[in-house]
């Protein structure tokens, strides 16, 4: 890059003096103009002095669902004629699922037995409470009548038939709620439970240690540091692969 004359430099001082930009727009973007800022200062005379933009800390107090309006969203998918519908926010509210995993997940990723069923989300194969035991089952039955009416519509290895954006759409009809914020709160019941050991819940439900410890923080709590003797035992498990067994 070639030094621009004297007399042009005004111009390209008054526009990198607009910090007002950096701050406003898109703060991932602006990291990437500050990079590009630093090039231009080292090569130019120019005094101005640039702070870069940080990411603003995660703020998830506002994103938590209160419980008397989480419980009315799980009322409202209870009534839905879609069981695939409720099932997949029976997933994402309860077991803190992403709907891109739901989605994903396969039919051979269910399992029954004789004190209900077990769904694989991630390494583990997870007891699914009574409310979504009764969900699978339904839907489960609506699903075999859907692939004999049209057998080739859809990829009977999916566990969920309905697409993404059908799922995320009449989600979205439900509640005002982002689906961040489902999930959000399903793990902040989960930790609440006393289920605290990060690696078991990394391993059963496939969330990030970093969203678990974001988590922590709203409750002011390490709970690394308070392992209860059944959340040690099922990591144990967990890592002896016991109950990828069953």
């Amino acid at each position: 890059i070639r030094r621009p004359p004297r007399s042009t430099l005004f111009p390209y001082t008054t526009l990198f003096r607009s910090d007002g930009y950096i701050e406003a727009t898109n703060r991932y973007a602006a990291q990437k103009i500050f990079a590009f800022l630093r090039f231009i200062m080292r090569r130019f005379r120019i005094k101005t002095t640039f702070k870069r933009p940080r990411n603003e800390p995660l703020k998830l107090s506002h994103r938590v669902i209160p419980s008397d309006e989480f419980e009315q969203l799980l009322s409202k998918a209870a009534s839905l004629p879609d069981t695939d519908v409720a099932l997949a926010i029976s997933f994402v509210g309860i077991y803190a699922q992403t709907l891109v995993a739901t989605n994903a997940l396969r039919i051979d990723a269910v399992q029954h037995t004789a004190d209900g069923f077990l769904v694989k989300f991630n390494e583990a194969w997870v007891p699914m409470d009574d409310w979504t035991c009764s969900l699978i089952e339904k839907y489960l039955k609506q699903r075999t009548k859907i692939l004999e009416e049209a057998p080739g519509d859809h990829d009977s290895s999916l566990l969920i038939l309905s697409k993404k954006w059908y799922l995320e759409y009449k989600i979205a009809s439900l509640t005002n709620r982002k689906l961040i914020d489902i999930r959000l709160t399903a793990l902040l019941n989960i930790l609440q439970t006393g289920f605290r050991d990060r690696r078991a819940l990394q391993a059963s439900l496939g969330v990030s240690q970093q969203t678990i410890i974001n988590i922590e923080s709203l409750c002011g709590w390490d709970f690394q540091q308070s392992v209860s003797d059944e959340a040690a035992a099922l990591r144990r498990d967990l890592i002896d692969g016991k109950l990828t067994d069953r």
